[in-house]
C-alpha cells in the first residue's frame, strides 16, 4: 500500500512554509511507502500534495508520484491499484494509437484517462481499489475520491477554508492547521459497535471519504460539494431487473467461480514477489486455490499459528499448502509476542476496533513482509456470503 496526503491553505503565517508543512505529514505515512516520497506544491495556490511510495507497478521512477498528466491538466496522489488498468490502456491505444507512454505504472493510466474522458467517466472505468486525491490545474478544484467498497482509507479535515486530508490520522494531526480533539459521538459509537462505522471517527470534525464517493473542493467557497459514483444497493437493483434467477445451483456456482477467478487473476498482476495469507479456513483457501491455479509457480502462502492447542489452527492451513503445492511458511504466536505488541497498537491503527485478530494479524503482515511485498486474502467472504453466525 501507499500512503497519500495533503493540504490547501487559505492563509499562511509568516513562519508556514508550505515544504516544511507536507514534510512532516508525508514521513508519518513511511510505513504505508518505504520505497520513495515526494511532494507538488504550488505555493501561489497555498497547496500541496504529498505520497509515501510502495512500488508494485513500474519500479522506475516513471511511477514515481505526485504525477502531472501529459495534458498538465491534473496532477495525482494515489493510492491503491487499478486492476483493469492494462484494458484500460489498450482502449486509449486504440482509439489513440500514437500515444507516448512514459512507463506502465496504473498512475500514468488513470491519469491518461483523466485527460482524454475527464475524471467522472473514468471513476466508472476504473476496477480496484483506491483513494485518489486529484487537483484539477484549470479550475483549481481538489477532488478527493475513495473506490466502491472503501478499501483504501482517506479521511479529510475542512475548517475556515483551509482543507487537510490524508490516508491515516496521524499525518493530519502533524498539519499545525489541524485541530486534534477526540470525538464523544464517535467514542460512543465505537462503545457500540466495536468500531467506528463510516459515518464517525474518532477525532472531532475529521470525515471520512464515503466507499464510492467523490468530494469536491473548488476555489471559491472551500465547501465540499459530495457526490456517490457508484452505489453497491443501486448496482444490485439494477443487476436484478434485468437477470433471472431461475438458473441451476451448478449453474450459478459456475459464474461465481469464474469471477473469482477472473478477479484474483487480475489482482496479481505485480512486478514484486506477492503471496496469500492462508489460514485453512474456506475463504483464504479459495483464494490460494485459484491464485495457484493462475501461475506456473509455487504461490508463496502463510500462516500465523498458536502455542496452545485449543487456539491452533495452522496445521489446517498446512494440509491445505501441501495438496495445493505451495511455498508455505508457519509462525507461531507466543504470548510474550502479544504482550510485546499491545503497546504499539495504538500507533498502528487510526482508529480503535475491538477484534483482538488485530494482534496476530500484525506479527503476520511483519513475518510476510521479509518474503513478499503484496498478499491476497480471504478477508470479506464471510460479508459477502452470509458467512457468520448470526446470519
Amino acid at each position: 500500500m501507499c500512503g497519500i496526503a495533503g493540504f490547501w491553505l487559505s492563509s499562511l503565517s509568516t513562519s508556514d512554509n508550505l515544504q516544511h508543512l507536507i514534510d512532516p505529514m508525508v514521513q508519518k505515512l513511511k510505513h504505508r511507502g518505504p520505497d520513495e516520497e515526494g511532494s507538488w506544491i504550488d505555493n501561489s495556490l497555498k497547496i500541496a500534495l504529498g505520497h509515501r511510495r510502495l512500488s508494485i507497478l513500474d519500479l522506475s521512477e516513471s511511477g514515481s508520484q505526485p504525477m502531472e498528466s501529459a495534458k498538465g491538466l491534473y496532477i495525482l496522489s494515489y493510492n491503491g491499484e487499478i486492476y483493469n488498468h492494462e484494458q484500460i490502456r489498450r482502449d486509449i491505444n486504440l482509439e489513440f494509437p500514437d500515444y507516448q507512454w512514459r512507463g506502465t505504472s496504473d498512475t500514468e493510466t488513470i491519469l491518461a484517462a483523466f485527460d482524454i474522458y475527464g475524471i467522472e467517466k473514468t471513476l466508472e472505468l476504473c476496477s480496484g481499489m483506491f483513494a485518489m486525491a486529484i487537483w484539477d490545474i484549470n479550475h483549481k478544484k481538489l477532488f478527493l475520491v475513495r473506490d466502491r467498497f472503501g478499501e483504501k482509507p482517506l479521511y479529510y479535515f475542512a475548517n475556515n477554508k483551509n482543507i487537510i486530508f490524508a490516508s491515516e490520522l496521524k499525518a493530519l494531526r502533524e498539519n499545525p492547521h489541524y485541530s486534534f480533539i477526540l470525538d464523544l459521538a464517535g467514542m460512543k459509537n465505537y462503545i457500540k459497535r466495536g468500531y467506528l462505522d463510516e459515518s464517525h471517527c474518532i477525532d472531532s470534525g475529521t470525515k471520512k471519504v464515503l466507499p464510492g464517493q467523490v468530494v469536491v473542493f473548488d476555489h471559491i467557497n472551500r465547501s465540499a460539494n459530495k457526490s456517490i459514483y457508484w452505489s453497491h444497493s443501486s448496482f444490485v437493483k439494477k443487476e436484478n431487473t434485468k437477470k433471472s434467477r431461475a438458473n441451476s445451483f451448478n449453474s450459478n456456482a459456475l459464474k461465481v467461480e469464474n469471477v473469482l477467478s477472473e478477479i484474483v487473476s487480475s489482482q496479481m498482476i505485480s512486478d514484486v514477489p506477492l503471496g496469500s495469507f492462508l489460514s485453512g479456513g474456506i475463504d483464504s483457501s479459495l483464494i490460494t486455490t485459484l491464485m495457484q491455479k493462475n501461475s506456473d509457480i509455487p504461490i508463496k502462502t502463510f500462516t500465523v499459528g498458536f502455542e496452545e492447542d485449543v487456539f491452533n489452527e495452522s496445521q489446517y492451513a498446512e494440509e491445505i499448502s501441501r495438496y495445493l503445492g505451495t511455498e508455505h511458511t508457519s509462525f507461531i504466536l507466543k504470548e510474550s509476542d502479544a504482550i510485546n505488541l499491545i503497546p504499539e497498537i495504538a500507533s498502528i491503527y487510526d482508529e480503535p476496533f475491538a477484534d483482538y485478530s488485530q494482534i496476530p494479524t500484525i506479527l503476520l503482515a511483519r513475518e510476510a513482509k521479509k518474503h513478499v511485498s503484496v498478499v491476497l486474502t480471504g478477508d470479506g467472504g464471510d460479508e459477502i456470503f452470509g458467512g457468520y453466525n448470526r446470519h
